[in-house]
């Protein structure tokens, strides 16, 4: 406990000693508390910048969108393309997520720049391993990562969401291009369908899912649901009929881990 309550005070340390920041908004729960943080110790000074992209899904946008509101902090769109970097697109393991970052991160430190924010900040906190990518981008680009550089887990920033009183979104998908099985080339088409059938989902069975998708295969990572008797057979038949341009082969499914 008292381990938990030091990070808690550097953290808040941390933010009382610089005079602005950009807070970089996924629409996930580290970074809705560094948003809530920020806007408290540095009122105005404080802008929250949401990517917006092909390999985004909508729910991140609409939840980041949501949690600004709540937050109060001014929120900034900046749409972007990955399909754009040369061997993105070729989903290789080895450099598919460097490629992506390395790109997204340089043109937020150009825009940093220009509008004046002396410090740019990224919400990502321990779990599992560290993308050590990712973090070595951020020290290259002078992008602060205070939850890392603090020690912070999961439980930790989930603890800290729910003592500032924020709502948290219900389900924070995955990126779309996690979505496409390595080497499967990403294209606008596949991105289409695991768009289109995710909100499908939400809309006709109330189903929350993150849809894995290679062209042919889709496998249903089903989160979560608000209903309680979901006929499996029924939403595949489903899928199957009103995408059937999408050539699905198979389509596998994994249970919700709960029901809203």
């Amino acid at each position: 406990m008292q381990n938990y309550l030091d990070k808690v005070s550097k953290l808040k340390s941390f933010f009382s000693k610089i005079k602005d920041a950009i807070i970089l908004l996924g629409g996930d729960i580290g970074s809705a508390v560094l948003a809530k943080i920020a806007k408290d110790s540095l009122g105005d000074n404080v802008i929250a910048i949401t990517i917006n992209s092909p390999i985004v899904s909508p729910l991140r946008i609409y939840n980041a969108s949501k949690l600004a509101t709540q937050i109060k902090i001014s929120h900034i769109l900046v749409n972007l393309n990955e399909l754009q970097i040369e061997n993105f697109a070729r989903n290789s393991k080895s450099n598919r997520c460097l490629l992506c970052v390395t790109y997204r991160y340089g043109m937020i430190k150009k825009i940093a720049l220009e509008a004046g924010f002396s410090k740019i900040i990224d919400g990502s906190y321990i779990q599992g391993s560290i993308f050590e990518q990712k973090r070595n981008i951020c020290i290259k680009e002078d992008i602060s990562q205070p939850f890392i550089e603090l020690g912070f887990n999961h439980d930790e920033v989930l603890k800290l969401h729910k003592f500032i009183g924020l709502k948290g979104p219900q389900h924070i998908p995955k990126c779309i291009a996690n979505k496409i099985p390595y080497n499967t080339e990403i294209t606008l088409d596949n991105i289409k369908y695991i768009r289109l059938i995710e909100a499908y989902l939400h809309k006709r069975y109330k189903v929350y899912a993150d849809v894995h998708y290679n062209g042919e295969s889709i496998i249903l990572d089903v989160k979560a649901t608000t209903s309680c008797d979901i006929s499996k057979s029924e939403i595949i038949n489903s899928i199957t009929k009103t995408f059937r341009n999408a050539n699905i082969k198979k389509i596998e499914w994994t249970l919700p881990s709960y029901t809203l």
